[in-house]
């Protein structure tokens, strides 16, 4: 019972609450008391946070911002795959490995992305392909994130500078070039989390593990799910199409620069796979959208890609 020459800054604190205890509220009729439970509910009630879903009707739910952020997050890693463009990832580079690390994807979706800015000046939008996509041999079986921008860098570059194939991606002067020139201009945060995780790839007659390539292109089989113009065998090796290439085009076709396939503006853009009926070509995408092959020479789209 409250003195009535004492204020209530007077009164002793109290960090603990039980369920039966009661506590002083000021109200505009008044000084009230209310048990804790009773609050407790009450908040949740003006908040429309709901303990479980009472469904009394096909298709109702209860109504409450928390049950409409999680229906949304639901839909949204249903439509990824379908033309979701996701939403900005509002985390740094390190609290985004954090998280990837502890295993947490609870606030990421595929399609979901975070832009950089290079050395150059150039803007990048680098959205999730895919969420633990290769987690096992591959990863050491380490949680992973897999990154391809939303569209090509706007310099075009060839494969090689002559019509070769041969070695495959690993041997060509694309890499080495993606993993100098242009891994130089990542911004210091995203290289302090970039990890080179082991890749199948194809060298034109044989496959090989590789764990150099901070920046890797995708697979025909990463893109379509399939091999079309590859090898079949040694350009599919363990692969697995990333979850933002299914079922739809929009995240196939990507234009030369930050913006450009909203524009339908589309590139043609390499993957890292040798063609297999000629000792000259790498499958691409067209800009019309289909799978295609190209001489290696030929100047195309480059997606950044990264593992983190």
């Amino acid at each position: 019972m409250v003195k009535e020459e004492e204020y209530i800054n007077q009164i002793a604190k109290t960090t603990e609450v039980a369920g039966e205890d009661f506590l002083i509220v000021e109200k505009t009729i008044g000084t009230k008391i209310i048990k804790y439970t009773d609050l407790v509910e009450e908040i949740k009630r003006s908040l429309g946070i709901v303990d479980t879903l009472e469904i009394t009707e096909k298709g109702y739910l209860p109504e409450g911002y928390l049950v409409a952020d999680a229906l949304n997050n639901k839909q949204a890693q249903i439509r990824a795959s379908w033309g979701y463009f996701g939403k900005e990832i509002p985390f740094t580079w390190e609290e985004i490995e954090q998280k990837t690390e502890a295993g947490d994807f609870s606030e990421f979706n595929v399609g979901d992305y975070k832009d950089i800015v290079l050395t150059t000046g150039e803007k990048v939008r680098m959205e999730i392909a895919g969420i633990n996509t290769y987690k096992g041999y591959r990863s050491g079986n380490a949680n992973r994130l897999y990154w391809i921008s939303r569209d090509c860098l706007e310099k075009k570059y060839a494969m090689n500078p002559a019509n070769t194939n041969a070695g495959g991606f690993p041997d060509s002067a694309l890499k080495t070039t993606l993993n100098t020139t242009i891994y130089n201009t990542l911004p210091p945060e995203v290289k302090a989390v970039i990890k080179t995780d082991k890749r199948l790839c194809s060298k034109k007659g044989t496959w090989a593990w590789q764990e150099d390539q901070k920046l890797w292109l995708p697979s025909e089989v990463e893109i379509w799910g399939k091999n079309i113009w590859s090898e079949v065998g040694y350009g599919n090796g363990d692969c697995v199409q990333f979850p933002i290439f299914a079922n739809s085009m929009i995240h196939i076709n990507k234009g030369y620069g930050f913006g450009k396939a909203e524009q339908g503006a589309f590139a043609n853009w390499w993957s890292d796979s040798p063609e297999e009926a000629t000792t000259t070509n790498f499958c691409d995408v067209s800009s019309s959208g289909g799978a295609s092959g190209n001489g290696a020479a030929d100047e195309f789209g480059v997606p950044l890609c990264f593992t983190t």
